[in-house]
Order: C-alpha cells, then structure tokens, then sequence
C-alpha cells in the first residue's frame, strides 16, 4: 500500500506539473494574442484619422472644382473600409484582453 500510495502521490505531482506547463503556455499565447491586437487597433487608429483627413480634403478639392465626385467617394469608401477593420481590431482586443482576465484571473486593464 505504501508503495501504491507513493506512485500515486508522484502521479498527481506530474499531473500538477503538466497542468501547470500547459496553464503557463495558454497564459503567454493569451498575453502575446492581446499584445498584437492592441498593436493593430492602434495602428487602425492611425489610419482611420488619416483616412477621414482624406476624405475631407476630398470634399474640400471636390467643392473648389479640382476634383471629380468619384475621387470624393472613393475616399469616403476607404475610409469607411479602415473603420470597418478598426471595429473588428479593437473587438479582437477587447476579446484578447477578457482572455487574459480570464486565464489569470485578474482585473487588470489594457
């Protein structure tokens, strides 16, 4: 019994170790995930405010006559285009960001 009671005690220690390793790994891929999608919804920011100065310069130039209706709305489209993929970054960091939480049980923000 002794011996049985052993190898289940060094059974559940490697149990406790593998859950651990596994725990660690899902931790950092959560914590590298939340990383990238902060990075791609800052940089959609940026893009998103350069777009939208676009679009209004295009208004601009279309109101003085430099420019046809179709480049104004192209650049309306583009801008809209940016938005579109700045919504759905700032969701994938968002839904990063409750990963971590999640896996480390944390309230920390972002």
């Amino acid at each position: 019994p002794i011996d049985a009671a052993v190898a289940e005690r060094d059974r559940a220690r490697a149990e406790l170790a593998l859950a651990k390793q596994e725990s660690d790994a899902t931790i950092a891929q959560s914590l590298r995930e939340r990383a990238i999608a902060l990075r791609k919804a800052t940089r959609d920011e940026q893009l998103l405010a350069s777009a939208r100065r676009v679009a209004a310069m295009s208004l601009q130039a279309y109101r003085e006559g430099a420019i046809p209706l179709a480049n104004v709305l192209e650049a309306e489209r583009n801008a809209r285009d940016v938005q579109a993929q700045y919504i759905d970054d700032v969701a994938a960091a968002n839904s990063a960001h409750a990963a971590v939480q999640l896996f480390t049980l944390t309230t920390a923000r972002p």
